[in-house]
């Protein structure tokens, strides 16, 4: 099968099959591609989802529009991914995933341009020093294998959680701390989880 990123996608089938056929096929080619990345970028891929399920209610039966927004969705966001979008200074594969998992679990679906600078720059702040702490602890030899090493670090993570005034001021928030500390060390082994020797 070719894959959903290369150009050959669906080329040689676009005689030979309906449209619906290739409404078909494109819609579980960008389901199964959403499923398998999601715990690499929750924030991103939930997002594809929520889209292309709109899509297809907004759509149903209405072959060729469906079909061209599938190939649409899939050229702009599966193909570019995070690329096509502002990442503040992060890399859009290793470290946005981060940024945009702590701003959810802080501020929920709000857009980030309607954060205030302070709190934008406190989120920055946080995510900037939970990476450095990441990168720097999984370094370790066999970390992902030793769990006093991965304490260490989740409690790392949930003091910086804890010092920032933007994390402690939101009750919801701060009880779900150790919550949401879990979630950045799945992601953290999503990303960092493969350099063991």
């Amino acid at each position: 099968p070719v894959s959903i990123l290369s150009p050959e996608f669906g080329v040689k089938d676009k005689v030979t099959k309906s449209v619906r056929q290739k409404c078909d096929e494109l819609t579980y080619a960008i389901r199964e591609y959403i499923n398998i990345n999601q715990p690499k970028d929750p924030e991103f891929f939930d997002r594809m989802s929520d889209k292309l399920d709109k899509i297809l209610q907004l759509l149903k039966d209405n072959w060729n529009d469906l079909y061209a927004a599938l190939e649409k969705m899939r050229q702009e966001d599966i193909i570019l991914g995070r690329e096509r979008e502002n990442t503040y200074g992060f890399d859009p594969k290793t470290e946005m995933p981060f940024f945009a998992l702590v701003k959810k679990e802080i501020f929920g679906d709000k857009p980030y341009e309607d954060l205030s600078e302070q709190d934008f720059n406190q989120l920055k702040d946080i995510v900037t020093d939970i990476l450095c702490a990441i990168k720097k602890n999984t370094c370790a030899i066999n970390f992902w294998g030793n769990i006093s090493l991965q304490k260490q670090l989740r409690t790392y993570i949930i003091n910086v959680l804890l010092r920032n005034p933007l994390f402690s001021s939101i009750p919801s928030v701060f009880s779900n701390r150790k919550n949401i500390a879990q979630k950045i060390m799945e992601l953290a082994y999503c990303h960092y989880g493969r350099n063991e020797s």
